[in-house]
């Protein structure tokens, strides 16, 4: 019994602390909206980062590129997640993980369950924004070589 108190204070700490990171407290029943919300907001302000950061990175002065962020979440929402189709690499990654993760729970104690859970959920932050920021960063390329191209066709006539 002490064992699964331990565990909920735990749990509680965690949960205090990922409130602190993002300013929102899932424990509460009324924040549905907001946390909806704030993660809209805080992807808006990632995607200008990374338009941002390509736009230092290359010394572009392209404020435009900065206005695109809301249309960039919807066609990233739309196209990445929606047209993916996973490879068989991908496919035989997910089948032995799926292995490796009913091998795990048959010998972990509830304390380790959990911890594998919230590490799984930091490694999915991570991956969502390296594959966030390289699709932005394509964009990004593609928007610059376009400009790039119309100016010299310009240029020529």
């Amino acid at each position: 019994m002490d064992k699964n108190k331990d565990l909920k204070e735990k749990q509680k700490r965690l949960l205090k602390e990922l409130a602190l990171i993002t300013g929102v407290d899932i424990t509460k029943k009324d924040n549905n909206k907001s946390i909806n919300n704030k993660a809209e907001e805080e992807m808006e302000e990632r995607f200008e980062n990374y338009i941002q950061a390509f736009n230092e990175k290359f010394e572009i002065n392209e404020e435009e590129r900065l206005k695109k962020a809301a249309l960039l979440i919807n066609l990233y929402r739309n196209v990445v997640q929606s047209i993916y189709v996973p490879s068989k690499r991908y496919n035989l990654s997910m089948e032995m993980l799926d292995k490796i993760n009913k091998d795990l729970n048959k010998t972990l104690t509830i304390e380790q369950k959990y911890l594998l859970k919230q590490k799984k959920y930091f490694y999915d932050i991570i991956t969502d924004d390296v594959i966030e920021q390289a699709f932005v960063l394509g964009y990004s390329i593609c928007d610059e070589l376009k400009s790039e191209s119309t100016k010299n066709i310009l240029k020529k006539e």
